[in-house]
């Protein structure tokens, strides 16, 4: 027909063909019902009457971390690249290639008793039970040399590994 247009309600997004009068119609009850609505704040709601504050103090957000996908992502390549250049190396009855030095991860923090990397909540925990281990152990094991024993960083690290 030709009283039939193709319309774009620009309230609900609707494509459709419909009569000239439809159009209208469609148009004010689409602006009507498309008013934003308030957000429901349940929270409020409950503590009408009490003396409850109905604002709760905001909790500042911690900063995000910058992100370092690419580094990791990058040693990670290089680290594949070395065990495949390493497996041709074995394959071929060569001499082995002096290993990589290692990558940390520098969101790990390190022990400063151990000398062990643990991320932020590890860390914390971690660093508090190696300084009380370290602390309670007899100063005679510390100052053993080579000759004798273990060192102070692989009894530390002896300790730490048994208690985790």
């Amino acid at each position: 027909h030709s009283s039939h247009q193709l319309i774009v309600s620009a309230g609900c997004y609707v494509h459709s063909k419909v009569s000239i009068v439809l159009q209208t119609r469609h148009a004010q009850i689409c602006q009507s019902v498309a008013k934003k609505r308030k957000v429901f704040d349940s929270s409020r709601q409950r503590a009408e009457g009490t003396d409850i504050p109905t604002l709760k103090p905001m909790k500042p957000k911690p900063p995000k971390k910058q992100s370092n996908w690419r580094k990791k992502h990058d040693d990670f390549i290089a680290t594949i690249r070395a065990a495949k250049s390493v497996a041709h190396i074995i394959k071929d009855g060569g001499p082995l290639p002096p290993p990589p030095p290692p990558t940390y991860d520098p969101d790990y923090i390190q022990c400063p008793c151990c000398q062990r990397r643990f991320n932020e909540n590890a860390a914390e925990r971690h660093i508090k039970f190696c300084q009380e281990q370290a602390a309670r152990m007899p100063q005679r094991v510390l100052l053993m040399s080579k000759d004798q024993g273990p060192t102070e960083a692989s009894f530390l690290i002896s300790l730490c590994s048994i208690a985790f």
